[in-house]
């Protein structure tokens, strides 16, 4: 469809070599505010999906910090930049 796409990941449950061809791959993490704002002020994303979640059927209430980290505060990271709004 002709949209530039970015995929910000940290690597941690997934590979590489499975993200799409013609895709950015940034390699880190949605929790790193730092990261977070170069790429908004980098790429000026029109739109946002985050979907950092640990798909980890039956560890889930072994690794809460992990999942509140991601789930919770990465979602609040991309909320919070102000030069990702219009």
């Amino acid at each position: 469809m002709g949209h530039e796409v970015v995929v910000l990941d940290d690597l941690s449950g997934g590979f590489a070599d499975q993200v799409p061809s013609g895709a950015t791959l940034i390699e880190g993490s949605v929790v790193d505010e730092t990261l977070v704002k170069e790429l908004f002020r980098g790429f000026k994303f029109q739109y946002v999906y985050h979907l950092a979640a640990y798909a980890a059927e039956g560890l889930s209430h072994f690794i809460r910090r992990f999942n509140y980290m991601n789930n919770v505060i990465g979602s609040i990271t991309l909320i919070n930049e102000p030069s990702g709004r219009q």
